[in-house]
């Protein structure tokens, strides 16, 4: 009788682990799918970063370069402007320069020189 106890509690035991096998069996494939899933939005997320970096990285190279030439430009006009006497010189100079590009955000560098020759005359 103890025997049969034994072998029972024993039998109940692998019945259990049976039971978790079976359940885990089910389960592995749920969750192996949901892994999947996860690791492509991962990959799509990591392409749209790797893209935008790219991208940002080629707006700051434009940026650099456009600076570059702005401030050209501007030490140019700057040049010409300190050479000017007289308000007609002021303005054909003015005219002549060319106008700011929308994306620029350096200030004009008239707005002193001409208060400057707004006063003289």
């Amino acid at each position: 009788m103890q025997e049969d106890l034994q072998y029972l509690l024993e039998l109940s035991a692998v019945d259990k682990r049976s039971n978790e096998l079976k359940l885990t069996k089910k389960d592995l494939p749920v969750r192996i799918q949901t892994l999947k899933d996860d690791i492509e939005r991962e990959k799509t997320n990591a392409e749209k970063t790797s893209a935008a970096i790219t991208e940002t990285k080629a707006q700051i190279a434009q940026n650099q370069d456009m600076a570059v030439v702005e401030q050209a430009a501007l030490t140019e006009s700057n040049h010409r402007l300190e050479a000017i006497s007289t308000n007609r010189e002021y303005d054909a100079v003015h005219l002549e320069s060319p106008p700011i590009s929308a994306t620029s955000t350096m200030p004009r560098p008239t707005s002193s020189i001409s208060s400057r020759f707004s006063r003289t005359c």
